[in-house]
């Protein structure tokens, strides 16, 4: 039965400065929860506490009594594979009254893009900018989580587009919003439940293409400690198929592990320890470590005991701080299957995240939002109607078709291309394609309006077929707005010109088309930027990053930095020239003299939003961070070097106003300061 130590209810609301997630209780309580723990626990539970078992085939009945038996004598900590809460419920209820101790099980499993609810992809999601949006889809993945018995999320996956093979799973090209991405993340995944602990124990998880632009470590590094400064992070991972060179890594995690840094789960740790007992296996991984090797190198000194106790208390730590050690496992609530939301409200939350995503990256005809013109919409492309690319997982979503008519919008449509057969290339031009061309364009010559969403042919392309539609449709009718929806945005020339007007909408999910409807519409508004600058090529109009344009005229002046001690603070005024109410993103970025001097880009340091009324106008401060004013080492130390620093504020990144600042000795010596009294690494 569940011992004494364990049985504690005390709340902890964290002082401002402290950790941002509330946890269980005090890191004193923790700590003195753990140590009691580790002073009760015989060599044989603290291994057992590091073994993961997977949960056998539902048939397999042998095996699921043999897995229970190890969980009864203490001998398992994890359990993985788990898919329902009656599962769970049964498995926790054996460690918690009848193994010696009644230290609850972890289930870990991918929350990934939601498991009854698919959101917007995680480069989609990154367009938004908006970090409450985020942390509030999230939430919902933590509820469908539970709902399965889940306690343990194998995520958030943090990566960043250059180098990536799929840019479309990075959350942009940027460290700090990535970094703010994570942060929200996590914060969503380990948001206190009704009990107040954390709904699920998030794991960062890292791979080569976290290391940015060029390879480089230190952006590794920047990334790493920016998160962790903000969020408390339950657990750190590397891709397993995808493996940080440990030249990469290594550093990083002796740098979390030195005194008084990070105190929770490093998987690495896990899959070192899983190599040296199992005498060098390479593939060998913190979920492959069996109990009789694990104690086998305990009895023969292979395994200190100094590194035994500090994985088990790093393990005991996490389940602590997700409420595991104080709280028996929650039966199922009459009527419910775990504690996940509504369908309907989980839903309500993906079209409200969706919406805030798509980006607007041209409209110089103002043909957004539509005109309801007696000539009607002509809607063209077999992705109008489709169900299945609006996600990046296995569901379904609504459609555009769908979206439309919801709203009740009058339309029509035509594909525009002939159907394929399964020996053809969808996005090569066949001859049955020019009949289906010629009625598309009849159609469109009598339309006020074409909206074209085409089939991409790939992440950055649209393919011969559809480049061949879309220049006749042109022909036809300029007014044509396309709208693209995948991984990654594209700006399109024909014969060298960009479109009139373009809206990238991405990977959605569920709730996609009907997002799609009320923006083109105007029922909402684009507020959703460039997560990645789009370079000018032949075929592409070059586009910088944190482009997005919105239904409203915005001016940005009257730009003022003020350094005050270890502080530096920019304030900017911000109007909205139009007639109707609407939202603006306000950039800041920071170039060190170096990176002035190479034409670098400019790093992001900030951002904030405004919502302006009519004609309205506001004034928007935003406080640069320390880590944006000098370099990260692989050890983790800031250094702040007097001299100059370019300030640029606007509404992407290459259209705004700069000023140049001096950072005298002191103030230097001030920031890199007070970064290292205030880091909560």
């Amino acid at each position: 039965m569940t011992h004494p130590a364990l049985a504690s209810t005390d709340r902890f609301e964290p002082a401002p400065g402290e950790w941002s997630v509330t946890w269980r209780s005090t890191e004193v309580e923790c700590e003195r929860v753990v140590a009691d723990l580790l002073a009760l626990m015989t060599p044989r539970e603290k291994a057992g506490q590091l073994v993961v078992q997977p949960m056998p085939p539902a048939d397999d009945r042998s095996a699921i009594q043999a897995l229970e038996y190890e969980i009864t004598k203490g001998r398992v900590g994890t359990v993985t594979g788990i898919s329902d809460f009656d599962t769970a419920s049964r498995l926790q209820d054996l460690a918690q009254n009848e193994s010696r101790l009644g230290i609850p099980l972890f289930f870990p499993g991918s929350t990934d893009h939601g498991l009854d609810t698919d959101f917007p992809a995680p480069l989609t999601m990154a367009a938004s900018w908006d970090l409450e949006a985020i942390e509030n889809a999230e939430k919902v993945k933590a509820s469908e989580a539970r709902s399965y018995g889940i306690n343990w999320s194998l995520g958030p996956t943090i990566e960043l587009a250059a180098g990536h093979e799929e840019p479309g799973s990075s959350s942009g090209s940027d460290v700090y919003l990535a970094a703010e991405i994570a942060i929200a993340r996590i914060a969503g995944l380990q948001s206190p439940d009704r009990r107040g602990d954390a709904s699920l124990l998030a794991c960062l998880e890292l791979s080569r293409h976290s290391l940015g632009s060029d390879g480089d470590a230190k952006d590794l590094m920047r990334l790493v400690t920016a998160i962790f400064s903000k969020a408390r992070v339950g657990a750190l991972a590397f891709d397993g198929e995808d493996t940080l060179a440990r030249d990469d890594y290594a550093p990083l995690v002796e740098f979390l592990r030195r005194p008084g840094a990070y105190d929770g789960l490093i998987l690495p740790l896990g899959d070192a320890l899983s190599r040296t007992i199992s005498h060098g296996n390479s593939a060998a991984r913190w979920n492959t470590i069996s109990f009789d090797m694990l104690y086998a190198a305990i009895e023969s000194n292979n395994l200190p005991q100094r590194g035994l106790d500090e994985a088990a208390r790093r393990l005991l730590r996490a389940k602590f701080r997700l409420g595991l050690l104080s709280v028996i496992h929650a039966p199922r609530p009459s009527g419910t299957n775990g504690s996940s939301a509504t369908p309907t409200l989980n839903c309500e939350t993906a079209l409200e995240c969706a919406k805030r995503c798509p980006i607007l990256l041209r409209n110089s005809a103002g043909l957004l939002p539509l005109d309801m013109e007696p000539g009607g919409i002509l809607v063209v492309g077999s992705a109008a109607q489709d169900r299945k690319i609006p996600v990046a997982g296995e569901g379904i979503a609504t459609s555009v078709i769908d979206g439309f008519e919801r709203l009740g919008v009058p339309h029509r449509f035509v594909s525009g291309l002939a159907l394929r057969g399964s020996e053809e290339r969808p996005d090569a031009l066949i001859a049955a394609d020019t009949m289906a061309i010629s009625m598309a364009c009849d159609a469109a010559r009598r339309a006020s309006t074409v909206i074209f969403i085409p089939s991409l042919a790939g992440e950055q392309t649209l393919g011969e077929a559809s480049e061949a539609l879309l220049r006749h449709l042109l022909t036809a009718n300029p007014r044509l707005v396309l709208v693209t929806i995948g991984p990654v945005p594209i700006d399109p020339l024909i014969d060298g010109v960009p479109l009139p007007c373009v809206l990238h909408a991405g990977q959605l999910g569920t709730m996609s088309g009907h997002a799609i409807a009320e923006l083109l519409t105007g029922e909402a508004f684009p507020v959703g930027r460039l997560p990645i600058p789009l370079p000018a090529t032949e075929t592409q109009g070059g586009l910088p990053f944190g482009h997005g344009l919105s239904y409203a005229q915005f001016d940005l002046q009257d730009v003022k930095v003020q350094i005050s001690g270890a502080r530096i603070a920019v304030s900017v005024e911000v109007s909205n020239r139009s007639e109707t109410e609407a939202e603006q993103l306000v950039q800041l970025y920071v170039r060190t003299p170096s990176e002035m001097e190479r034409e670098s880009p400019r790093r992001l340091s900030g951002f904030t939003r405004v919502l302006l009324p009519p004609k309205g106008r506001a004034t928007v401060d935003i406080v640069i961070e320390a880590n944006a004013l000098g370099d990260c080492a692989l050890s983790g130390k800031l250094s702040v070097m007097p001299g100059q620093r370019e300030i640029f504020v606007g509404f992407d990144s290459l259209n705004g106003k700069t000023r140049l600042v001096q950072l005298s000795d002191e103030v230097a010596q001030a920031i890199a300061s007070q970064s290292r009294s205030s880091s909560l690494l």
